[in-house]
């Protein structure tokens, strides 16, 4: 345990996992298990760090240990959550975890595990509301602990669920700048997250593309520091969309989005998705390539049906339908067709809005 809590994770973790692997009701077994679930959830062994978190919390519930159950919960909540089919398992769990915090007092504890269950609900847009309370709850309690780093966490992802609203953009501004300044100058992974989030939020001004793309190189420098290659290739993969836009940099946006696929590992199957649609737009837009555009886009496609991203694939379908429906109007309705019956079944009521206008002027073409 001294050898993890001194951060030689390496050196500890063969005694972690001795310990985890021993039988018996015993809180130094209940808290390998916990280090180790921990640990595999870093290295994405998805079901093995759940069974040890489950067994972990099972343990600290035998031995009636309350605070050593409530920070299971909260980290088997943050696993179970990377996966939106099971969100609801995932606040369920985070509410347990929260419970007990309440009845033990632990206002610091309560401060964390209000801003995993403000992250959590914050993906569902109709319950932004209710996320941005919880969150607006969390920051209260981290002022009043004084704790700086707890602030400045929650005050990014307040920036960030308050930034979608473009018509709050300003306060979303104003909510990264306090974080970036509580962020210290040893807080470097801090910084480049909340750099690069502030770059995506300018960015979408185009009269301050200049001052997004400053931000984002600067956050693309730190992460090169820490030889961050998942962050670099999230950052990559940003500066190639804000130069994108600009068709006289379109060979320096496809460089940099080829760099961002480069750095994605085999198991980030959702950010490969991402870049490769996003590459498959850029070059689409010349003609002369739209062959090489199409089997880009497909790719992204074949990942959003193996991961059962709805969303995704419907996204990639319409982008498809865009790209062919000037030379192939029979495949382009097709795949039309398909991308509204998936908007339909996510309820994305916009998008299917704007399908079935397309898919009308399309059919009077044919």
């Amino acid at each position: 345990m001294v050898l993890y809590r001194e951060g030689k994770t390496s050196q500890a973790e063969p005694l972690l996992r001795s310990v985890a692997a021993t039988e018996g009701d015993r809180i130094e077994i209940a808290v390998a298990l916990h280090i180790v679930g921990r640990i595999e959830a870093r290295q994405r062994k998805l079901p093995a760090a759940e069974a040890k978190l489950r067994r972990s919390v099972a343990i600290g519930e035998r031995i009636a240990n309350d605070h050593h159950r409530a920070q299971v919960l909260h980290t088997l909540g943050q696993l179970i959550g990377r996966d939106r089919q099971r969100s609801g398992e995932a606040e369920n769990l985070l509410r347990q975890s929260l419970e007990l915090l309440r009845r033990l007092a632990d206002t610091s504890g309560q401060a964390q595990v209000l801003h995993t269950l403000g992250q959590l609900i914050g993906r569902d847009r109709q319950r932004s509301d209710e996320a941005e309370s919880l969150l607006r709850q969390s920051l209260d309690t981290e002022r009043r602990l004084a704790d700086t780093a707890g602030q400045a966490q929650v005050l990014h992802t307040l920036g960030q669920l308050i930034g979608r609203d473009r018509q709050r953009s300003d306060e979303a501004e104003n909510l990264l700048r306090q974080s970036l300044n509580f962020r210290g100058l040893a807080d470097t992974a801090g910084q480049a997250k909340v750099l690069h989030t502030l770059g995506q939020l300018i960015g979408r001004d185009r009269q301050r593309s200049g001052e997004a793309e400053n931000l984002l190189r600067q956050s693309l420098e730190l992460l090169r520091r820490l030889a961050d290659t998942s962050g670099q290739a999230q950052v990559l993969h940003t500066l190639g969309q804000l130069i994108g836009r600009d068709r006289q940099r379109s060979d320096e946006a496809e460089n940099l989005l080829r760099q961002s696929l480069n750095f994605r590992g085999l198991a980030d199957t959702a950010g490969q998705a991402r870049v490769l649609y996003t590459l498959g737009q850029l070059i689409g837009r010349d003609r002369q390539r739209s062959g090489e555009a199409e089997n880009l886009l497909r790719q992204s496609l074949a990942i959003g049906e193996q991961t059962s991203n709805k969303r995704h694939q419907a996204q990639i379908l319409y982008s498809l339908g865009r790209l062919l429906e000037s030379d192939v109007q029979d495949e382009a309705l097709n795949l039309f067709q398909r991308s509204l019956a998936l908007n339909r079944d996510i309820g994305d009521t916009f998008h299917a809005e704007r399908l079935e206008k397309q898919i009308a002027i399309l059919r009077r073409k044919i």
